[in-house]
């Protein structure tokens, strides 16, 4: 099985103060949650949304974005047009017999697969501990921010107003110094992605798993970017598995893997359509939020 190291492997930085929101990202962020491949949604709106799992991404589902597209291929008339993308479906889509498979009635498989594999890394720890150093060194990509708020910053600063002179077009990508001690962490990191967009690069960081530091893509290195590396934290991780934890982790999937319509009798759905839109859209921001990282590791 080939395994993005970015899923595996990526790291975080340590926020500058914690809160309650802070506990509550940092507690999902280490669940199952994070890894991309239970069901979550992006877009939400009154409970609606846009399924974007590895497991579950279904096709012809309409984001309500508009994008640019080409309109009239090879004729003189061809021009771009807003147009809503349509999801597809691709090979990581569950199938038995051939056909699409439902992930949602198989809760209980995943939910037992899962434990066979927790279980046995804590009943292994020095096995896992072996393929865990194996990554030691290596080099994973870090994004400090979505690609795509990079690419439109990038084509914003191609508009006419700012390409006058070299100065406007400056002002306007050192905008992100505005928040950078909450995005970026630090000035450098800044200074950096201010150099790439300047040379029409979207900018890239990498680390590597053994190490605390970013380096850009000239391969400039920003010293203790991170408080842990890669592999000390899939240590700490690893040695904090217990059963509780497990059963915890059981209960998410569980919960991403629910039917809500299935759970109730007909005469009662009317009755809670108002509160299940809610909760609906509620699960849609928290999850979409944790994991966030995970769905860039694939932009």
């Amino acid at each position: 099985m080939v395994v993005d190291a970015e899923n595996v492997m990526d790291n975080n930085v340590a926020p500058s103060h914690i809160s309650a929101r802070e506990m509550i990202f940092a507690e999902l962020g280490e669940s199952v949650l994070y890894s991309g491949l239970l069901p979550f949604y992006k877009f939400g709106h009154n409970g609606q949304g846009v399924d974007l799992s590895a497991l579950n991404g279904q096709e012809g589902k309409e984001y309500p974005i508009l994008v640019p597209a080409l309109k009239n291929i090879k004729r003189s008339d061809m021009c771009f047009e807003y147009v809503n993308p349509i999801t597809r479906s691709h090979s990581n889509m569950a199938m038995f017999d051939g056909k699409l498979s439902d992930p949602f009635e198989h809760k209980d498989n995943i939910c037992e697969g899962f434990s066979d594999a927790y279980n046995y890394a804590m009943q292994n720890p020095r096995d896992v501990e072996q393929l865990i150093d194996s990554f030691s060194n290596v080099k994973v990509r870090h994004l400090v921010q979505d690609t795509q708020r990079y690419s439109m910053l990038m084509h914003a600063s191609y508009h006419p107003d700012v390409m006058r002179d070299g100065l406007s077009r400056n002002l306007l990508l050192c905008s992100m110094f505005k928040s950078y001690k909450k995005v970026q962490r630090t000035i450098a990191v800044v200074k950096e992605e201010i150099r790439d967009l300047l040379n029409m690069d979207i900018p890239y960081f990498y680390t590597k798993a053994s190490g605390t530091s970013l380096y850009s893509s000239r391969d400039e290195e920003i010293k203790g970017y991170f408080d842990k590396s890669s592999i000390d934290k899939a240590h700490l991780r690893l040695a904090s598995f217990n059963n509780l934890d497990r059963d915890k982790q059981c209960r998410f999937i569980k919960m991403t893997l629910t039917h809500i319509d299935k759970q109730l009798p007909p005469q009662k759905r009317t009755l809670i359509k108002l509160k299940k839109t809610k909760m609906v859209t509620m699960q849609a921001k928290m999850i979409s939020s944790v994991q966030s990282n995970s769905l860039q590791t694939n932009c």
